[in-house]
């Protein structure tokens, strides 16, 4: 919706409030609110067609004023148009709103919203409570911020979560198991594997058949510098182990490879590009490569892997690079 950001979602929120209370003074600055950033436009109408029914607020500037309210009867209509408001913020019609004194000074709304990246696309987002969430290729995750705790569903791909300490638990869900922080700095990764690396901090991971009554041992502790990785619906308990450098250098696009296999190098990759790296002979994946290494450039990767092997690089077939003796 042209970029639309976690900050136009909460902006919009107070336009509908204000043209709600005083629409014929705040119309003029609507109409500039929405000629900066297209998307504006469809964002206040989606909120306001979910209060309608309960009291029409001021449309967009376009169209005809909302002449039924006279000045005596505002006040009243306020009422029922901000009750309706409320309604919907409740129901996660809308996302990333905050409303000033309903939740108490700089508290979140209620929020429900899909945040998504597109194949080579890492990208930051920053929710209301201050958290902060980097994205990588691929990835999708639901978020849903509340008045008792903050909700996030990892549906796919890798997310690094800078988690802003408040007395709200921070849960993140990911396959079958829930990640359990009151603050620090870890990656959840959901591909063919479940993966979780903590950069900072500590917190609890609860598995597969975890139960409200069981004992706090019966829960994962990491610590700063650990990580597990474990299949979705695993039922035994995985091992916890030490972090390789590498592992959390994905954000920066560059990473320090020691001895790792040249085919999971190449499948890190190609998770970033159209254009697939091929190795010709399984064996030479096998291989453990070490260095700095562009991950997001194809080129920069097949380039590389071909030099280390003493390869070259066959780009006779479209959308492939393949790496032959």
């Amino acid at each position: 919706m042209d970029d639309i950001t976690p900050r136009d979602r909460r902006e919009v929120e107070k336009w509908v409030v204000r043209m709600l209370d005083d629409p014929e003074r705040h119309r003029p600055g609507l109409a500039r609110w929405m000629l900066e950033k297209p998307g504006r436009r469809a964002l206040y109408d989606r909120l306001l067609g979910s209060v309608e029914n309960a009291g029409q607020a001021m449309s967009a500037p376009a169209l005809d004023p909302l002449a039924a309210v006279t000045p005596r009867r505002r006040q009243a209509y306020f009422a029922v148009a901000a009750a309706a408001l409320l309604l919907a913020l409740a129901c996660g019609a809308a996302t990333y709103f905050w409303m000033p004194g309903l939740y108490g000074a700089g508290s979140p709304a209620v929020s429900g919203t899909t945040l998504a990246t597109r194949l080579g696309e890492v990208r930051e987002e920053r929710l209301a409570d201050g958290s902060v969430l980097t994205l990588d290729t691929d990835t999708q995750v639901h978020v849903r911020l509340s008045g008792s705790e903050r909700l996030l569903k990892l549906e796919r791909g890798r997310v690094r979560f800078s988690v802003a300490p408040n007395d709200r638990p921070f849960v993140v869900q990911v396959a079958d198991s829930q990640v359990l922080a009151a603050g620090g700095v870890f990656d959840v990764s959901y591909r063919n594997r479940v993966a979780v690396n903590l950069l900072k901090g500590s917190l609890d991971l609860r598995l597969p058949g975890w139960r409200e009554n069981a004992q706090p041992s019966r829960l994962v502790r990491l610590q700063t510098g650990e990580m597990l990785t474990f299949s979705a619906g695993q039922r035994t308990v995985p091992s916890v182990i030490s972090a390789l450098p590498s592992d959390g250098q994905w954000t920066s696009g560059v990473k320090s490879f020691d001895d790792v296999a040249i085919r999971d190098v190449i499948a890190e990759a190609n998770s970033y590009s159209p254009v697939q790296i091929i190795v010709a002979d399984p064996a030479m994946g096998e291989r453990q490569i070490f260095g700095d290494i562009r991950i997001r450039d194809a080129e920069n990767v097949a380039s590389a892997v071909s030099t280390f092997l003493g390869a070259r690089i066959d780009r006779s077939r479209p959308g492939q690079l393949i790496i032959i003796k």
